[in-house]
Order: structure tokens, then sequence, then C-alpha cells
């Protein structure tokens, strides 16, 4: 079963979304539909099962970018929006459909067999994970990198935190060296061992290891110390992950 998630405020726009994606395949659940930021935000943070997110870029208390930008889902989005203004941005947060509206069937079957496509490819034999991942069972003991022209077998164990700016992903080693790679932290994050490796927020993923402690950041957030004191980085754990972050320090 395939669940899917409707971001929609305009009522009569979530009725045809329903409608038409429910005449396209049998396997198709919209396990929930939502009509703003903050409710999304909150439904994410309890980390259903979700395959794939339909979304309406402008919604009534902002722009659904928000809600990526204070989780950590790497679930698959087809965008919906008046114009082609936002599409650009959409692209930089796991889009991997930009629908104009009025949203036909041609439309959403061409957005539903993209994600079948891509998912058979990345993830075919493995079993679904979490907020719409099928989880790929290796661990990484050794990354490739690249330091200028030349590439680095950096091991997995030696490196601090990943991070992501200007759509680039960077990796710190325990030197504090920087690399950067060609992967994203979404598959990244996938390939991590979760005893060792949290995303933290959107733009970071840091290792156990090398975190001497936290304090509270802004009464909700908090604020990591790293172990190693070339880290310049004020890495912060947004609130909807503080709890987490606490439970995974307490239980390592």
């Amino acid at each position: 079963m395939l669940n899917a998630v409707i971001i929609e405020d305009k009522e009569v726009e979530m009725e045809q979304l329903i409608t038409i994606l429910s005449s396209l395949a049998d396997d198709i659940n919209i396990s929930s539909q939502l009509d703003s930021v903050s409710k999304t935000i909150e439904y994410i943070s309890h980390r259903p099962p979700i395959d794939i997110i339909f979304s309406a870029v402008q919604l009534n208390d902002g722009l659904s970018f928000e809600i990526f930008n204070h989780t950590n889902i790497c679930t698959p989005v087809a965008f919906i929006a008046d114009d082609n203004r936002y599409m650009l941005e959409a692209f930089e947060y796991n889009c991997i459909a930009y629908l104009l509206r009025p949203v036909n069937a041609h439309q959403l079957r061409k957005a539903l067999t993209k994600y079948r496509v891509l998912n058979d490819y990345f993830h075919k034999g493995h079993s679904a994970g979490s907020n719409g991942h099928n989880a790929i069972k290796h661990t990484r003991h050794r990354m490739l990198v690249k330091k200028g022209k030349e590439s680095v077998s950096l091991p997995i164990n030696d490196i601090v935190l990943f991070h992501t700016e200007h759509r680039s992903v960077y990796v710190i080693d325990r030197l504090g060296k920087e690399y950067i790679t060609d992967k994203n932290l979404c598959d990244i994050e996938q390939e991590l061992d979760k005893e060792y490796f949290f995303r933290v927020n959107r733009q970071y993923i840091v290792n156990i290891n090398f975190i001497y402690g936290f304090k509270a950041y802004e009464k909700v957030k908090l604020l990591i110390d790293f172990t190693i004191p070339q880290i310049k980085h004020n890495v912060i754990v947004s609130q909807e992950m503080a709890p987490q972050f606490r439970a995974w320090m307490y239980n390592a």
C-alpha cells in the first residue's frame, strides 16, 4: 500500500486530489489530509509512515517549504502551485514533480509513475522504512569524498559531522579537515548507523563519538558542544528533534 499525505488548505482542491488519486491506482492510501504548515510539522514529528506527499506550496500560514526546514523528513514530494515562481526552490526540498493548477489526472499519473520508477531503482528488494524510505540495510564503513582534485577514502568513524550549504554537502573529520561529497544528506542518513549518527536538523548529521555535551538554546532547542576544538559550527538541534536527540544521547 502506498501511503500518501495531501497538504492543501483549499477544500475543493483537496477533494479533487483525493478523487483523482483514488481513481489512478488501487494501492494508494490517503493516510492524512492536512491544511497548514503547523499541523503538518506536528503530524510529521510523530514519524508516521509516509511514502509520498502532495503539497500545495502556498498555505494559509506560510510556504510549505517551512515544513521541511523544521523536520528531517526525506519523503518525495509533488508540489502544487499556481505558477512557476517557486519551482527552483521546490527542488531543494525532495521535489519529484512540480504541478501547476488546475491539477489533472495526467499530471498526477506522471508524478506517481516517477515515484514508482525511482523507488524501484533505488530500493528494489528492501522493505519499507519510516517516513517513506525503503532503507538500505548496508551500513557504510568508509566514504569516498573529495579534497580539491584528490579523492579520499575516509573512515566513517573519523567523521564528526555532515552539513549542507548552498546545495553542496560537506564532511568534516576528527582533524577538522573539510571535504565535499556528491551525495545528499537524505541518502547519507539512510546509509549511516543510527546508533552513532543523528540528523539534528535539515542541515546537519552528527557523530555521537565527537559530542562532548549540549545545552539549552532559545529555551526549546539544543546547542551541541563538540570534543573537537576545530569545529566552529553552531549546530542546533531543532525543537522537533530535541526530545529524540536527548533520548538518543541518553541511550548511547
